[in-house]
């Protein structure tokens, strides 16, 4: 119950207080991009994204928030990866 926060009696975060970190939008996304398909139970010899689900995690972000990143955020969300 430590790691949930409900809104409304309904779950609406799920969080690990380890990694619990206070970054801007692209630096978050640049290394969620990374992490998002990699499953540590799957033993691949190379579990990191190619550069098409890189693209396409960014695509679906930027279709969620609404806008594209900006030059400069983009920038931040390359450092991230």
């Amino acid at each position: 119950m430590q790691n949930l926060a409900f809104t409304h009696n309904q779950l609406s975060a799920i969080y690990d207080w380890d990694s619990v970190a206070l970054v801007p939008e692209p630096a978050l996304v640049g290394s969620a991009s990374m992490m998002h398909p990699i499953d540590a139970l799957l033993e691949r010899p190379d579990p990191l994204p190619t550069l098409a689900q890189l693209d396409g995690f960014l695509a679906d972000h930027e279709a969620v928030r609404g806008a594209p990143f900006s030059d400069h955020e983009q920038e931040v969300l390359a450092a991230g990866q």
